[in-house]
């Protein structure tokens, strides 16, 4: 068998470590039988991390939003059911960032987008419609869809937002409210998440659906240990949770080293 020279180790170890933990989008999810938000791998379905609501939440409470603001790299929260308090959270600890004003209406749904610089949020107000806040704690626009929502919502902070509308998966504009897409929803759909590039769906079966955004076609099915999932939230990125490819790259550097070292340290002596 050929030996590697250790610039060779070196250059295959360095192109092993430096891939990132995961390849894949991350997403969040609201379990209220375990009361705790959850980030989950949308591949394998496995739960990554977990931490508590930040208020008790009830174990059959589907009135929930959630959403990752992807441009201040937060989690964004409400459960309706408890107050009509928004939580920005810290999306790799579910510490509380601050707290604001979010809706008092009954909502199952949540979303965020920031365009020219201002902070908007979408709620959900289940088969009624679609609310619009301009930032956090400001001024509530109703109607801002034609559409009737009944479930989750998803965006990608970025100009590009979903709503479950009955059965159907309806992508509308964020500045005007005017629909911009519609297609099937798969059956039982309860949260819906956006990356920039897939939807994120939960049903009402414990699973979570990787959709096309074009036409809603199913390109993953996994199921979630624990319940349901209310509503979601995805991170193209990766949150905090998740070690930077960088991080890694140091550490797998370290190790191999550490191996060149001691290559080095036995030849001399021998």
């Amino acid at each position: 068998m050929k030996r590697l020279s250790i610039p060779a180790l070196f250059a295959l170890g360095l192109l092993a470590v430096a891939a990132p933990a995961h390849a894949t989008s991350i997403v969040f999810g609201v379990q209220a039988a375990t009361g705790n938000i959850l980030t989950i791998d949308p591949t394998t379905g496995a739960v990554l991390n977990s931490y508590a609501t930040p208020q008790a939440i009830s174990s059959t409470d589907l009135a929930t939003g959630l959403t990752f603001a992807a441009p201040l790299n937060e989690l964004l929260y409400f459960d309706q059911s408890a107050s009509t308090t928004l939580f920005r959270l810290d999306p790799a600890t579910g510490g509380v960032l601050s707290t604001a004003f979010g809706d008092s209406f009954a909502n199952s749904g949540l979303s965020y987008e920031q365009i020219g610089g201002t902070n908007f949020l979408y709620y959900d107000h289940t088969s009624a419609d679609i609310h619009r806040q301009t930032g956090f704690g400001g001024s509530t626009a109703f109607f801002f869809t034609s559409f009737t929502p009944t479930g989750g919502l998803g965006g990608d902070g970025y100009g590009r937002e979903f709503a479950i509308a009955g059965s159907n998966i309806v992508e509308y504009n964020p500045s005007t409210g005017a629909t911009v897409n519609t297609f099937a929803a798969p059956t039982g759909a309860l949260g819906l998440a956006f990356d920039g590039s897939l939807i994120y769906l939960s049903n009402n079966q414990g699973q979570l659906l990787t959709l096309n955004a074009a036409n809603g076609a199913v390109l993953n099915s996994v199921s979630v240990a624990g319940g349901n999932l209310s509503e979601l939230g995805a991170s193209a990125d990766g949150p905090a949770a998740v070690p930077e490819p960088a991080s890694v790259v140091l550490f797998g550097t370290g190790l191999i080293g550490a191996f060149c070292a001691r290559r080095l340290r036995k030849r001399n002596l021998s």
